[in-house]
């Protein structure tokens, strides 16, 4: 998994032999999120795969969380879990507590 939209993944990407899924939100890639809608309920984003298109709704905000759930459904479908049961996961996901370490 590389995120092209990254200046060093890009580099990466055309320098490795490996076998890689691309995630992206600005340029084109095996995996990209066009984000419709942003604001303190969450976020709705179009989500591209080469196994298909979903609508996707999360409670998670900001353009961060987005590349992170392209990344993490790479690994999903790369692992074989099809793309409606990652759009779930996805939905009811409500993301990590944080702690504030002094």
């Amino acid at each position: 998994m590389i995120n092209v939209d990254d200046p060093h993944g890009k580099e990466l990407a055309n320098r490795t032999k490996a076998k890689i899924l691309s995630y992206a939100i600005d340029r084109p890639a095996d995996i990209t999120g066009e984000i419709k809608q942003m604001s303190l309920e969450g976020t709705m984003f179009r989500l591209e795969t080469p196994r298909g298109k979903v609508n996707i709704k999360t409670g998670l905000i900001g353009r961060f969380n987005v590349y992170n759930l392209l990344g993490a459904t790479g690994v999903g479908l790369a692992m074989g879990i099809g793309l409606e049961t990652i759009k779930s996961a996805i939905a009811e996901f409500k993301g990590v507590e944080r702690k504030i370490r002094g």
